[in-house]
């Protein structure tokens, strides 16, 4: 009887144990799995960030291939090719201030995350 005493008390112990364990570590794991979905979804957004650059460096191609027929076209050469390449500028200013507030974005929740 005494063994079954001295085994049980080992398995209550051990129970204990890994309830405390568990408990202690939830907060931890919490934070720790929001810092991880934080950065999944920050690096998407970079991803996307690329590929919305990689874009506009396609259409820049197509725009200044556009420019220079209008240009060679237009006895003048003003007007359509001017008007083009401005346009291709807006956009990419445009695309450089979404890549700068992301980057400000990221900077901030990684400054965020470090000081909890």
């Amino acid at each position: 009887m005494s063994d079954e005493t001295s085994l049980n008390s080992q398995i209550v112990e051990s129970v204990q144990t890994v309830q405390t364990f568990v408990h202690d570590a939830a907060p931890a794991v919490a934070s720790a799995a929001t810092r991880q979905q934080v950065s999944v979804a920050l690096g998407l957004a970079v991803q996307n960030a690329v590929a919305h650059l990689q874009s506009l460096q396609t259409l820049d191609v197509a725009v200044t291939a556009q420019s220079l027929s209008l240009t060679l076209s237009e006895p003048d050469g003003s007007g359509a090719a001017a008007r083009a390449q401005e346009i291709m500028q807006i956009a990419l200013r445009s695309a450089i201030q979404q890549i700068a507030e992301l980057t400000q974005l990221a900077l901030s929740v990684q400054g965020g995350s470090g000081s909890s």
